[in-house]
Formats: structure tokens, C-alpha cells, sequence
């Protein structure tokens, strides 16, 4: 049974029940187990066995007592006009009616260690026993191989065949996580991320690594949109506007409150105080509050950012993961609070740091802050290759976020930075595509826009961000590609291939948008849209590491990882003033579709930026990058801007304190 229709939202809600096994057996049979196996794009193959004496993690994953239970109550305390409405409950009494009993963990465990793994952890909830042990302790207990295979250029494990489990154990188990390897990634874009920075070192793994090789954004720039024209460069030509303007220098905290119209409420008081925000990523940068509090002094001086209003938690590894890009998570996680905080200065964030970037590690993080309540907000900068990932991980993902919504946390997840995937190898005949987990019907999903203001603050330009890309040539004076220029990156978005259609979106989502893949109709990322074009994104300050040493220094930055805790910022303000959580607002944002709340963003004549890049991403001792013509909202794959719903901006931005104030 495929996950598309075992994961739906229809008339009944979600049914995550439905793991499809190999035929009745006897209690001394094993049987396997179907969904813990990802379906590898084309062109890639095993390549090795794994190393029988590699050390492997896996959890084993439980399905809950009551699942349909579960996934009525959910949607029933986050549905307006329902008489559960926002009647949340407490932790205690989730795991009192649905988590899986104190039986079921134990005969799992006694299992485990009779195969010689080691049980390493379960968390309050029960929904998962996680163990540990060799390649070849895990390869008898689950009868399968694990081999290793290239992935986008990376070594990655992967199971050769579906694990199985004794046939006493298949009532309670619902899919083995951690046998493929599956790592997210941070969706941010700008910084080093578009230079030649050099890399950090391999060789330190030490739990906390060196800060990122640093960068800085090369000017010139436009204070605000349009201000200063790039002189003495060819005319783009193309339908766009001659002279086009250099890119903005990156939004202040003030600008970005002006831009969404926030500023009044906060500056009458209601600023997020008594809400609890957390971001969630892999690791944790060292430096993150002296780096977000020094941003504060510089750029919002009447909102500072005190120690009491950062709380830190991390889950340290023993050894650093290298596939996940430790520097990039550390300028995640510092985007991540200067962004929440900038839109909500008086919430208190929880900056939460998973063991590593792999599925299992930020499953145990977001566990932990649903199973102790830690938080009002979850905001994810995160995301995984489009939706290929084992179904079971799917799953596992979805009774955290059905907690959630039953305890009245709101998840929030970017919706990535690579458009609809078609520009990704990986993905061909897949296509279009959105993105787990900010496809889950149970979270919301935050799109990307390009945000130009005006000298005053008011916003100038607001389209769906989608960029092409034309580099000068100096050998012919022209820009090259012409027209749209190529895709270079852009909001993610557009309809799922795991999840039916939502029933907050039916009637608000076109059908043709919501049926682009076929019948039925699908869930479509995303719900609503903030700023994402690195290009006209925030200016943001870190540590970083540059030749002369480590220092603060600020650079300009974007991504929908820009886009979602700005949103989750918005949200603490709406919590605030509602007097009540929102948690999964989904239902909610929906029943607000086309009101004054929302600020639709519609599609608009052609429009372009100039930048360009330091050599060697800090200074202009190496010199400067050709200057190119950044596109905006280019039209360039299946995601466009559209009046009303689209599949970048979704319902639109927030609208101020008529957003705030919507109930």
C-alpha cells in the first residue's frame, strides 16, 4: 500500500495506519515489513557492502493505540467551529490514551538485545525504541543487506530489502528508521553558499567545530529598492528595466516588521512576550546568543536579545557527522533566532541542536521539545531530497506532528530553495515535486518571496521568488543567458505525491493546481509566503572564520529557511494577542483565505537585480565575480506567482495586525 494513500487528509482525517506485510504467519516467522526501504532515484546502485563492524543506529518505530483516534483529535482542536476547538491536551494525557504501553516497549527491547543490539533510548511517548549495534548485528536481526551507494556525489547506506520483524512484534511495529541513511539539509541560501569560500577542515570532528569560513556581501548595494543604479554596465534588455539597481544590502529586524506591518503591535506591546519559539536544527552553534544579541545592539537597539530569552539545548554527538555541513547548520541556527526575533523581540526562543542531520537525530530532537511542551512554535529550516525518503520515517515525522496538533504546537517548515526539483538530476521523471517535511498536512509551509521597500519602509515590490541567473560577459558586453536568465533557485512548492488534499484546502487551492499529478487531489505546498530571495534578503551577523581569524561580521542571506521563522515570529505575535495557541494553524490560515488578513501576491511586470560576489568571499583582495543580473519571479518552472493561491506564496503574507488580530 503506497504512503499516498495510507497518509491522507479526507473525511475522516489521517490515517497513518497501513503498513502493508507479506501475508499471514505463525508466531515463530519473521515477516517484512513494508515502507522502511526508499526507492533510489534512477542511475543509482549499490556500490559496496557496509563494513560488518560499522556502528549502526536505528529506531524502531511503534504505531500508536488509537491512530484514527489520534487523527481525529488533531484536526478536531485545530478546526474552527469544531466543539474541540483549540481544547488542547496536555502531554500526560496524549501518552495516557494513545502512546504505545510499557508492554509493547519491552517486548520490543527484549527483542533487540536478544540480537545483540543495544537499546540506547525511548522516549516519553514510546513511539520509538532506538538501538544500536554492527552493520552485521543489524544486517541478522532485520534479515536484510545495507550497502553503500553514491548520492548526489556523497556516500550514503541503504537497505538492500525490507527488514523484517517476529510476527509477534507486527501489531506494534510500524517501520524501521536509520537503516538508510537519510540527511537533511539546511534551506538557506546566500553567503558563502554562492562564493568560493573555502571548506572547513575535515579533520575536526571534535562535538563543537571551528565557526564557518566566513563571508561577506560585496558591494555595491541599494539601501532600499531601486536606490542606487548599476552605472556604466550594457542594458539587460529583455523586457526589463534600464538601468536596473544593484541588490539590496539585506533587510534590517526594523525593516522587516515595516515591511509585514508588525511594527505597531509590537510597539504597543504585543511582541511575542510569553510565547515560546523554538528552531530546530542539526548541532549548535557556540556562538549563537553572543552573535544574536550583538546583531540586536547594531540593528535593533530598543529590542535587545538577553540571555533569559535564548535558552540552548543541544543533543552532542560524540563525533561530528562531515556529510552535514556542520558550519552551514551553525549560520542555520544563527538565521534561524536573528529571524524570529526580529519579527517577535519579546518571545523566548529555544534554539534546539540535534545530534546530527540525519532523519533519526531531528526526530528525537522535535520529540523531545513535543514530549516536554518546551515550545508554542516549532519553526524547521530544514528539509530532505523532495519526498524520497522510507515511508516509515514519513510516519514516524507525522505522530509527532499529531501530538503536536493535539498539544497545541504549532510545526512550522520551510518549503525549500530548488523550486519544483526539475534543475536537480536527482529527481528526473519525478517531477514536480514538493518537499518533505513541509508537505506534511499537518504542518505549515512557508514559501519564498523577493521583498523590495522603499525609502520610507512600505514595500516596493512583492513577487513570488523564483531567480534566473545571466553572468556579463566582457568579451561581448552582453549577459549571458538572455531572456529569464537560468534557473538558479527559487521557493519550493506545488502538489505532493504522498498526501491527499488536505480539507482546509479544498475550495481555497484551485483544482487545477491541487490535480496537477492527477485524481485525487493532493496536498500543495505552500500555505503562506515571506521572504526568501537571498537576493533581497535579510542581513543577518555570525562568527565566522576568515583568513585574519575568527570574528562577528554580518552578511546578507535568504532561503525559505529566512522565510519560516519570520513567519513563526508572526505567529507569536498572533498567540500573544489571540491569548491562545494557534498551534497547527493550518485550518485556521485557511478560513482567512482572500479576507484583509492576507496580503495576496500577485504576479507583476519583468523586474531584475545586479550583484556580484568577492573571488574569495570576504574582501576585494582577490578580486570581484562579473557582475550578473539576478531575475526576479522569472517564470522558469512549473511554480509561478498567480493572483490569489499559487505554489510559492501559497495564501500570501501576513497583513499586519489585521493578521495579528484575526482571532
Amino acid at each position: 500500500m503506497g504512503l499516498r494513500t495510507a497518509v491522507g487528509v479526507g473525511a475522516c482525517g489521517l490515517l497513518l495506519s497501513g503498513l502493508a506485510l507479506a501475508g499471514p504467519a505463525s508466531a515463530s516467522e519473521m515477516v517484512r515489513l513494508e515502507g522502511s526501504q526508499v526507492v533510489l532515484p534512477a542511475g543509482v546502485f549499490a556500490q559496496t557492502p557496509v563494513a560488518p563492524d560499522a556502528p549502526v543506529a536505528v529506531q524502531v518505530q511503534l504505531r500508536l493505540r488509537d491512530q484514527s483516534g489520534a487523527d481525529a483529535l488533531a484536526l478536531a482542536v485545530s478546526t474552527p467551529g469544531s466543539p474541540d476547538y483549540r481544547r488542547y491536551r496536555s502531554a500526560e494525557e496524549f501518552r495516557a490514551r494513545f502512546s504505545p504501553t510499557e508492554a509493547t516497549v519491552a517486548q520490543v527491547s527484549t527483542w533487540l538485545t536478544g540480537q545483540g543490539l543495544t537499546v540506547t533510548s525511548v522516549p516519553a511517548n514510546h513511539f520509538y525504541v532506538a538501538a544500536e549495534g554492527t552493520a552485521a548485528q543489524v544486517e541478522a536481526a532485520f534479515s536484510i543487506g545495507l550497502a553503500t551507494v553514491e548520492v548526489n556525489g556523497g556516500p550514503r547506506r541503504v537497505n538492500t530489502s525490507e527488514p523484517a520483524v517476529p510476527a509477534e512484534l507486527v501489531a506494534a511495529v510500524d517501520g524501521i528508521t536509520g537503516l538508510t541513511e537519510v540527511l537533511a539539509h539546511p534551506t538557506r541560501v546566500g553567503g558563502a553558499d554562492e562564493v568560493a569560500a573555502p571548506e572547513a577542515d575535515p579533520a575536526d570532528q571534535t562535538p563543537t567545530a571551528a565557526p564557518a569560513p566566513g563571508t561577506r556581501t560585496a558591494g555595491p548595494c541599494s539601501n532600499w529598492w531601486g536606490e542606487d543604479d548599476a552605472a556604466g554596465l550594457p542594458r539587460y534588455g529583455n523586457g526589463y528595466p534600464d538601468p536596473l539597481a544593484w541588490a539590496p544590502c539585506g533587510w534590517t529586524p526594523p525593516e522587516l516588521r515595516r515591511a509585514y506591518e508588525v511594527d505597531g503591535p509590537v510597539d504597543s506591546g504585543t511582541d511575542g512576550s510569553g510565547i515560546r519559539v523554538a528552531v530546530v536544527g542539526a548541532y549548535l552553534s557556540p556562538t549563537i546568543h553572543a552573535d544574536a544579541s550583538a546583531y540586536a545592539r547594531r540593528h535593533d537597539p530598543g529590542h535587545p536579545l538577553p540571555r533569559r530569552r535564548l535558552v540552548e539545548q543541544a543533543f552532542l554527538p560524540e563525533q561530528l557527522q562531515t556529510p552535514c555541513g556542520i558550519g552551514g547548520w551553525y549560520g542555520e541556527q544563527t538565521l534561524d533566532v536573528e529571524a524570529v526575533h526580529a519579527m517577535a523581540p519579546g518571545a523566548t526562543i529555544l534554539a534546539v541542536g540535534a545530534r546530527s542531520c540525519s532523519d533519526p537525530d531531528l526526530l528525537e530532537a522535535i520529540t523531545a521539545v513535543v514530549n516536554g511542551q518546551q515550545a508554542d512554535i516549532v519553526s524547521n529550516s530544514y528539509g530532505y531530497e523532495g519526498e524520497l525518503l522510507p515511508e516509515a520515517s514519513v510516519r514516524a515525522a507525522l505522530r509527532v506532528h499529531t501530538q503536536a496538533a493535539i498539544q497545541g504546537i504549532g510545526f512550522i517548515y520551510s518549503s525549500g530553495d530548488e523550486g519544483d526539483l526539475s534543475n536537480d538530476p536527482s529527481f528526473s521523471g519525478a517531477l514536480p515535486s514538493a518537499a518533505f517535511p513541509a508537505s506534511s498536512p499537518l504542518a505549515t509551509a512557508v514559501g519564498g518571496t523577493s521583498l523590495g521597500l522603499a525609502h520610507e519602509g512600505t514595500v516596493a515590490l512583492e513577487r513570488g521568488w523564483t531567480t534566473g541567473a545571466s553572468t556579463f560577459d566582457p568579451a561581448t558586453r552582453t549577459f549571458v543567458p538572455g531572456g529569464k536568465g537560468a534557473f538558479l533557485y527559487g521557493a519550493g512548492g506545488g502538489p505532493s505525491r504522498l498526501f491527499d488534499q488536505p480539507r482546509y484546502q479544498q475550495g481555497v487551492v484551485p483544482s487545477g493546481i491541487a490535480g496537477a499529478l492527477g485524481a485525487p487531489r493532493r496536498r500543495v505546498v505552500p500555505d503562506v509566503g515571506l521572504v526568501g530571495d537571498p537576493n533581497t534578503g535579510m542581513l543577518v551577523g555570525q562568527t565566522q572564520t576568515f583568513p585574519e581569524g575568527v570574528s562577528y561580521d554580518e552578511y546578507r542571506i535568504g532561503g525559505t529557511s529566512l522565510s519560516a521563522p519570520l513567519f513563526a515570529g508572526v505567529m507569536a505575535l498572533a498567540d500573544q494577542r489571540a491569548g491562545v495557541r494557534h498551534g497547527f494553524a493550518n485550518p485556521w490560515l485557511y478560513s482567512l483565505a482572500s479576507s484583509p488578513a492576507l496580503r495576496d501576491i500577485a504576479p507583476g511586470d519583468r523586474t531584475a537585480v545586479v550583484r556580484r560576489n568577492f573571488v574569495n568571499g570576504v574582501d576585494s583582495s582577490g578580486g570581484f565575480t562579473e557582475p550578473t543580473v539576478r531575475t526576479i519571479d522569472a517564470d522558469l518552472q512549473s511554480l509561478r506567482t498567480l493572483p490569489g493561491y499559487d505554489t510559492l506564496t501559497g495564501l500570501g503574507a501576513p497583513a499586519g495586525a489585521r493578521f495579528v488580530n484575526a482571532g
